[in-house]
């Protein structure tokens, strides 16, 4: 999905899960939406910007280098193996779990079906692998970014309704 839903997704998991204070709910939104969607935002960001600079579209394939710069990127921000090794790492630095980093394990779980094998495709094991699900069908498709969008606003409306009522 595109990295807005994955911050948006991770911010209703988050109201899910953990109770935010008032005193943080600014700083808890941000780190929520961030968790969400830097694995995106890592990979895709600066070729991106570099493309738009020099006058071209980055999904046009002008440019291979940009494209792969992404990929490379994209395999570390997309791994389960990786994921894990900072998740275990911050909760023993931290002495309690983070849980606002779930949002970027929620961020490859979704992507791994909701990407063609043959564009950007999750390889979640990496670096132990680089299989990739052999299936996959593109977030993009108007059937699949919809109803996904629509779940995640009524999940945030319940979690609306459900916080006036506690």
């Amino acid at each position: 999905m595109d990295f807005i839903f994955h911050g948006v997704s991770n911010i209703a998991l988050q109201k899910t899960i953990q109770k935010e204070s008032p005193k943080k709910r600014r700083r808890f939104w941000v780190e929520a939406f961030l968790w969400g969607a830097l694995p995106d935002l890592i990979p895709f960001t600066i070729p991106v910007v570099i493309s738009l600079m020099r006058g071209i579209s980055f999904w046009s394939g002008e440019h291979p280098e940009m494209l792969e710069t992404s990929a490379n990127l994209y395999q570390y921000t997309h791994s389960l193996v990786i994921f894990l090794a900072v998740f275990l790492l911050v909760r023993l630095n931290k002495k309690k779990w983070y849980l606002p980093m779930l949002g970027w394990a929620g961020n490859f779980l979704v992507d791994m079906p909701l990407h063609a094998p043959d564009y950007f495709a999750t390889p979640f094991l990496f670096p132990l692998s680089s299989w990739t699900l052999p299936f996959g069908i593109s977030w993009a498709t108007w059937w699949i970014f919809f109803p996904m969008w629509i779940v995640l606003i009524v999940w945030l409306v319940w979690l609306h309704k459900r916080k006036k009522h506690s």
